[in-house]
This record gives C-alpha cells, structure tokens and sequence, in this order.
C-alpha cells in the first residue's frame, strides 16, 4: 500500500502513488484506489442522504406533479379549442372537437420552450465548467505557492554555485581551444565572451546561432584571427558530442521503463530508431565524403588531439554540472531524482531548446515539467522545480551575460572609436 498523491491524466492516471505500485504491478492483478482513505464515504452518504433526501424528493414530487397540472390544463383547452374539421364531402367546417375521457393525450412540449430549456441548461453547464477550472487554477496555483514556500533555500544556493562553476568550466573549454588555435585569451574574458553569447541566445529568437556569432566576434576582438575565431566555435562544439551522447546513452534504461508502459509509445521508438538507422546507413557515404572535405579544408586550422581531448572533458563536466544541478533543486523541493531521471530531463530540455523562440522560452520549460511529472512528480513540484531552475540557468545567467556584453562589448566598441580617431588623426 502506497499512501502518496495521484493525478488524473487525460488517458489515466499518474502520480507518484502509480509510479510506485507500478513497480510491484504483474499487468494482471486488479489495483484498487482509495481515493478517501481513513473515511467512510457510504456512512456519510447515507446520513447525508437520510437527512436531505426526503427533502429533495418531496421538491422534485411537487415539480412533477406541477407540471403534469400545467399539461393537463393545456391539454384541455386543446382539446376545446374550435378547429376546423373536414367533412364527407371534402369541405371544411367549423366546430369543437370532442375527446372522449378515456381517449385523452397528454400534448407534446411547445418547442420554443424545449429550446429555452436546452439553452438553459448549456449555460449552467457552461458556468459549472468555468467554476470547475476556476477552482482548479487556484488549487494548483496555491500548491505552486506553497511549494515554492517549502524549498529548501540552502540547496537553492547550492545549485547556483553549481552553475557557476559550469560556467567557468565552460570558459575554460574555450580558452583551452583558443590556445590550441595560437589565441591568447585569458579564463576571465572567455567566461565573459560565453556570458554575453548566452544573453544573445536568449534575448533573441536565434536559437544557438546568434550567440555563438557574437561570441566568433568578441573573440574577433580579441585580436584572435577571424578562421581561427571561427574554428573555435567548431572544436568546442565538436567536444559536447560525445558527453551529450554519455547522457543520451545514461537516459535510455529510464526512458525504456517509460515506453514499456505503452506499447503504442515502444512501437513509435523503434521505429524512430530503425528510420534514423536507415538514413545514416544510405547517407554514409556523401557524409564520409564531407567530412573528408572538411578535413581538407581546415588543415591550417587544426588543432592536436590533447587540447580537443581536454575541451571534451571540459564538456563532459559541464554536463554533469546540470544532472547534478537539477538533482539538488528536485532535492529542494522534497523529489528524490536519480542519475538516470535527471538525465532523461535534461535530454528533454535539450529537445525544446531547439524550439525558435526568445531563449526557447516555453519550450524548455514544458520539457522540464514533462520530464519531472514522468518522474513522479506532482504538477505544482514540477512547476515550481521548473521555475528555480529556469531562474538559475536562465534570468540570473541572462542577467549577467547583460553586463558581460556591456563590459567586453562596450570595451570593443571604444577600442574601435580610438583607433578611427587614430587614423583619421594620421590621414589628416
């Protein structure tokens, strides 16, 4: 017996008292749900009825002996009403129409009322349906509230030190690529340079292209060389495929207990995997024939393999750094999340990043609470999770790329001004 919360889903139910006796589940046996547990519902719903029921059946009895009155009389006038009767010789001639006793019927309900009935009843539907969402918006928005109350501010602060520390490991992956390329750029601007790149990305609907431009352009500024700027950007990209592949790799035992829930979901997985199978195995070969290409192309470029050995695991811990940062903030909010989970979410919010919007705004954010919500978490946990998250990695990182790209910028900027005034000085 698991005695924790559920949740109605729109083909289910979910929930980490589910997640739990899922794991005990043959696929055989029957699950029962208590959803009053410690109270006993029939008890009170036969005092209840006992002391409101009369009462409602003597109102309904009054409403339907009302009604078969009002029909009775109109059925009444009907039948007295003066009505044009056809005789033998096919004319028409006025008069009463007679109904015997045992020969009366009750008429059929004036249309126009039946309509007005209908329509009532559509809007008391309508307003028991906006009620019902109204008290279900401020149910879960009390339950954000009080989870974002009940987290744990020393583990809050925790992951933002563990954001900061991703940060200068990944500066440190672009210095290491710099100074492999003949750059000499220090720890401090290369973790400026991916400040101000982040705030770029986040602050425009560019994906990741519109800050690893601004970040080939600072580096630009730094007296690096525009094709070694640029094949900066490729090595340091270059060393995320594999760690991104590890956690790819490390999600995949949750993400196989997920699908074997739904045979639907492990049918569409496989057969994802079998076509991305058969596009790589026919496309082989103009692949091989880039990439051979692009070898060739960037032979004065290249660098050794220790410093590319070094900025993959530069990469790696970066990776690590935000398994192990979502893991602290689920740990915030009271959700016990393994290596594995934390994978699987941050895989997810990888996905949504590819979404074209401001910072993915949205996209990611839904991710992170799908991914959480799969992994037992309640809707108002995996909001409020979302939100310190994305306030770490997104606002207070936004923020502070704001200021890195006003301080690296701005000194561009007057570097350029000083050297035109330079030479405008000399021309003249």
């Amino acid at each position: 017996t698991f005695r924790e919360k559920m949740l109605f889903t729109h083909r289910g139910i979910s929930g980490p008292a589910i997640l739990q006796i899922s794991s005990y589940w043959n696929g055989q046996e029957h699950v029962l749900v208590d959803l009053a547990p410690d109270r006993k519902l029939a008890t009170e719903l036969r005092a209840r009825g006992h002391r409101d029921g009369v009462g409602v059946a003597r109102h309904r009895g009054r409403d339907r002996e009302t009604r078969r009155d009002d029909d009775q009389q109109r059925g009444g006038v009907r039948g007295g009403s003066r009505k044009k009767q056809r005789e033998p010789g096919g004319k028409r001639s006025g008069g009463l129409q007679e109904i015997a006793p045992g020969e009366a019927r009750q008429p059929k309900r004036d249309q126009q009322q039946t309509d007005v009935d209908e329509g009532m009843a559509a809007q008391d539907l309508v307003i028991v349906s906006t009620r019902i969402e109204s008290t279900l918006v401020v149910h879960f928005l009390r339950g954000l509230v009080a989870a974002l109350a009940d987290a744990r501010l020393p583990l809050v602060g925790l992951a933002l030190v563990l954001h900061a520390v991703g940060l200068a490991i990944t500066g440190e992956r672009w210095r290491v690529v710099i100074a492999a390329l003949g750059g000499r750029v220090t720890l401090a601007r290369t973790i400026l340079i991916n400040l101000a790149g982040i705030f770029v990305r986040n602050a425009t609907p560019t994906t990741g292209l519109g800050g690893d431009a601004i970040r080939v352009a600072l580096i630009r500024a730094e007296g690096v060389p525009l094709p070694q700027a640029a094949a900066s950007f490729a090595y340091v990209r270059l060393a995320e495929v594999p760690p991104l592949a590890a956690v790819l790799v490390l999600s995949t035992p949750f993400a196989l207990t997920l699908a074997s829930r739904s045979p639907a979901m492990s049918f569409v997985a496989l057969l994802a995997s079998a076509l991305c199978g058969v596009c790589l195995w026919f496309a082989r070969r103009a692949l091989r024939a880039r990439g051979e290409e692009l070898l060739s192309r960037t032979r004065h470029v290249r660098i050794g393999w220790s410093p590319l050995a070094a900025a993959t695991v530069y990469a790696a811990l970066a990776q690590i750094e935000t398994i192990a940062r979502q893991i602290v903030v689920a740990a915030a909010f009271g959700l016990p999340l393994s290596i594995q989970q934390s994978a699987a979410v941050t895989v997810m919010g990888i996905a949504g990043g590819f979404v074209p919007t401001v910072g993915s705004i949205g996209a990611i954010d839904g991710s992170l609470v799908a991914g959480l919500m799969l992994c037992g978490a309640t809707a108002e946990t995996a909001v409020a999770i979302t939100v310190v998250e994305r306030a770490i990695s997104y606002g207070v990182t936004t923020a502070a790329g704001a200021a890195a790209l006003g301080i690296v910028g701005g000194r561009g900027l007057l570097h350029a001004l000083s050297a035109r005034r330079t030479n405008t000085a000399a021309a003249g």
